[in-house]
């Protein structure tokens, strides 16, 4: 996961989360405003995961830094 304070999230601060469809995404003024964007790299001929999945891959992405970052 790239993007500003996702390397050591901190406690203090609030994170949101914008997952796009499969086929428009997400509207380009929405990511104009947001911090930072990140892309799953993905293998092989799938070209999109289900957001569901994208969803847990960085919701546990995230907690796992978080939690490193408070030991």
């Amino acid at each position: 996961m790239a993007g500003a304070g996702l390397q050591s999230p901190a406690a203090t601060l609030h994170y949101a989360v914008i997952l796009g469809n499969e086929v428009k995404g997400v509207k380009q003024t929405v990511v104009d405003k947001s911090d930072g964007c990140l892309e799953i790299p993905q293998f092989g001929t799938k070209h999109s995961l289900n957001v569901s999945v994208t969803a847990g891959i960085v919701v546990w992405e995230f907690a796992k830094r978080w939690m490193t970052a408070m030991k």
